[in-house]
Order: structure tokens, then sequence, then C-alpha cells
């Protein structure tokens, strides 16, 4: 009878460390499927970060593009008027030396 109890106790050990290693084995499984999955997750987070903040550079260039612009249009009109302003000045001389007056 103690011999029946040892050969079943053991095998009962067997079938509960083959229990124990598939667990484990399966819990390995689900651990680095969960790993996939937040790195994933991570990766897509990642992306919609970066859309963001694309966005957001997007966005202040094309206010700093406009402000630029804005400048650009200031500095030309007053070229422009300082050249009609010497254009009338030139021939303001131009005449008057037409004219032969000084």
């Amino acid at each position: 009878m103690a011999s029946i109890d040892i050969t079943l106790i053991l095998e009962k050990r067997k079938e509960a460390e083959k229990l124990v290693e598939d667990a484990r084995r399966e819990a390995e499984k689900i651990v680095a499927e969960a790993r996939r999955k937040a790195e994933e997750m991570i990766k897509e987070l990642s992306k919609i970060d970066e859309k963001e903040i694309e966005k957001e550079e997007k966005e202040k260039l094309t206010i700093e593009l406009k402000e630029y612009e804005k400048k650009l249009e200031e500095e030309i009109a007053r070229f422009k008027r300082s050249v009609k302003e010497r254009e009338r000045e030139l021939v303001n001389v131009l005449v008057k030396r037409i004219l032969g007056v000084d």
C-alpha cells in the first residue's frame, strides 16, 4: 500500500509539475503579448505626439511667416515711397538744370 501511495504521490507530483510548467509557459506568452501590445500603444502614442508637435510647429511657422510677410510689405512700401521721393527730387534737379536755375 505504501508503494502505491508513493507511486500515486509521485504521479500526482509530476502532473502538478507539468501543470505548473504549462501555466508558466502560458503566463510567459501572456506577458510577451502584453509587452508587444504595450510597445504598439507606445508607438501609436508617439506618432500622435509627433503629429501634434508637427501641427503646433506648423502653426507657429505660419504665424511667423505672416509676420515676416507683413514686415516685408512694410519695407517694400517704404522703399517705393523712397524711390518716388528720390525720383521727384531727381526730376526737380533735372528741370532746374535744364532751365538753368540753380
